[in-house]
């Protein structure tokens, strides 16, 4: 009996309960208003809203977010906040799952989320997207 029954159970499909978790988060790469975070799976929201729930702050300062749009390959979301941070600014990121609806495809919910501090990278690529950036080439070339 105890081997029919470990045979049934065995055979069951498993649930994946693991809800996701924030990466890695980075601005600068793609522009200086664009903060990149990444997450360690998949992940969906039931209302394609990327936004709710997210807190975002330079230099201490909450930045209006623009827009929160999912990537190819669901793992990143790239935020736009209204105004672009700059070389010296310390930007964070930080979830409330209280609020949001960001989810593993299973529907594990992501659970909140401490301020991170994103790695800023803006002023160490040629982008030129910045008048304090074009100046840079100058110097090169004198």
């Amino acid at each position: 009996m105890n081997w029919l029954w470990w045979t049934i159970l065995s055979k069951r499909p498993q649930t994946e309960v693991i809800p996701p978790e924030y990466s890695t988060g980075e601005v600068g790469a793609v522009t200086s208003a664009t903060v990149v975070i990444v997450f360690n799976e998949e992940i969906n929201s039931g209302t394609s809203d990327y936004v709710t729930g997210v807190t975002i702050q330079v230099n201490a300062v909450s930045a209006t977010i623009s827009s929160g749009t999912l990537q190819a390959g669901n793992t990143t979301v790239r935020y736009v906040i209204a105004t672009a941070a700059d070389a010296n600014d310390t930007v964070t990121w930080q979830y409330s799952d209280a609020v949001g609806d960001i989810a593993d495809l299973a529907g594990n919910q992501l659970a909140d989320v401490s301020a991170q501090t994103v790695t800023n990278n803006i002023g160490r690529h040629f982008w030129f997207d910045r008048k304090e950036d074009s100046g840079h080439l100058i110097h090169l070339f004198p």
